[in-house]
């Protein structure tokens, strides 16, 4: 599978580790799905339509990995968003930093009245 840390995060790490530099966490992490993976610069296409919006998401850690700890539920689709084929997580519900970004191992096609789930677990990151 893939996914990064994305170059805006890996950067404020540096510039606050080593140059004391600040970096303020944001107070609330959201995940958005994507349709098109972005890269460690950014990009990707994030699915759109009737009811889809970024959900909070809230990690616990041991060691060197963070996983979610709750089910995470999206609105029911208003209408076809697409093909799912990743997630990024933003310091922000709108627009915001991406600060990773990974692949999921089986695409989903979210069609009208579907609900949009991740489960407890499901997303992880590590750093190695």
């Amino acid at each position: 599978m893939a996914g990064s840390y994305t170059d805006y995060l890996e950067n404020a790490v540096v510039q606050h580790v080593f140059c004391g530099v600040p970096y303020t966490p944001a107070g609330t992490l959201y995940v958005a799905a994507y349709s098109t993976l972005p890269t460690d610069s950014g990009g990707g296409v994030e699915l759109t339509g009737t009811n889809y919006a970024r959900r909070p998401i809230t990690f616990s850690a041991t060691g060197s990995a963070a996983s979610n700890v709750s089910d995470i539920a999206f609105a029911a689709a208003g209408s076809a968003w697409g093909t799912v084929v990743g997630f990024g997580i933003f310091d922000s519900l709108s627009s915001g930093n991406l600060l990773v970004w990974g692949d999921i191992a089986v695409a989903r096609t979210v069609f009208t009245n579907d609900v949009l789930l991740i489960r407890a677990g499901a997303v992880t990151i590590t750093q190695s």
